[in-house]
């Protein structure tokens, strides 16, 4: 089964808090501390802010091999936002416990404000018991499209790119029902893989048509309903989907 083989190339968890908080010179320094102490001890550096640069913290290091971790907190929107991202991480396990260790951190040192959008992107790659994931792509999933592909020219590479909606109606559940958008194409890299790459978000407020009034959008309330869900509980929702529905989508199965 696909769902067997996922191979992670990026796992990227972000949070925007809401409304403005007031991060003093202090609480940046015990922040830039704390994450370096804990999860980059060979960095051996002090946070010094700037005068006239807008608040940003970033810190980087590279592992073994492809692996990259990289912590960034600044202003997105006119909102704090955290930003984790792993590269190539030695394993999904390990890389939702360092995401949720530097959630706590955070928290911790920046009290204060809700959570208005939590989005996770995860990156894999699936191997494929087939030489070719573009055959693979036609022969399962465009069975018409592969009949009439001779006619578009010599194509070379196509893939699949959706969005999906969320689900508005209350109540909503914690994780229920995120906004995505999903691509899933061949690896250019390795003909026998597939590449896919899921972004999902649940937001404090959503957007919706106003059925009484056509071309008319309403501001109702959105699928968050809490502000400190770890990070790992978001992570695992995207792992699932991936797992529990592109995967047997991939094999016919649905």
């Amino acid at each position: 089964m696909l769902a067997d083989n996922i191979q992670f190339r990026d796992v990227i968890y972000a949070s925007l808090l809401a409304p403005p908080i007031s991060a003093s010179r202090e609480q940046a320094t015990q922040l830039y501390t704390k994450l370096a102490d804990a999860l980059f001890p060979k960095l051996k550096l002090e946070y010094t802010p700037e005068q006239d640069v807008p608040f940003k913290i970033v810190m980087e290091e590279e592992g073994e091999a492809r692996r990259r971790d990289c912590i960034t907190v600044d202003i997105c929107n006119h909102q704090l936002r955290l930003l984790v991202h792993q590269t190539w991480p030695d394993s999904f396990s390990l890389a939702c416990k360092k995401a949720d260790q530097v959630w706590a951190i955070f928290r911790d040192t920046v009290p204060g404000g809700e959570v208005h959008l939590a989005e996770v992107r995860l990156r894999a790659q699936l191997p494929i018991p087939v030489p070719s994931a573009k055959e693979y792509l036609t022969q399962r999933l465009l069975i018409d499209t592969k009949r009439d592909l001779p006619g578009l020219g010599n194509v070379s590479f196509l893939g699949i790119k959706f969005e999906v909606s969320p689900e508005l109606e209350e109540p909503f559940s914690t994780l229920g029902s995120p906004a995505r958008n999903v691509l899933i194409e061949p690896l250019r890299q390795e003909a026998g893989f597939l590449y896919l790459e899921v972004m999902s978000n649940w937001g404090r407020l959503a957007l919706r048509m106003n059925p009484e009034t056509p071309g008319e959008a309403q501001i109702i309330p959105g699928p968050l309903r809490t502000s400190d869900v770890a990070a790992t509980e978001y992570i695992g929702e995207v792992r699932d989907y991936i797992s529990e529905c592109i995967c047997p989508f991939l094999e016919g199965n649905t």
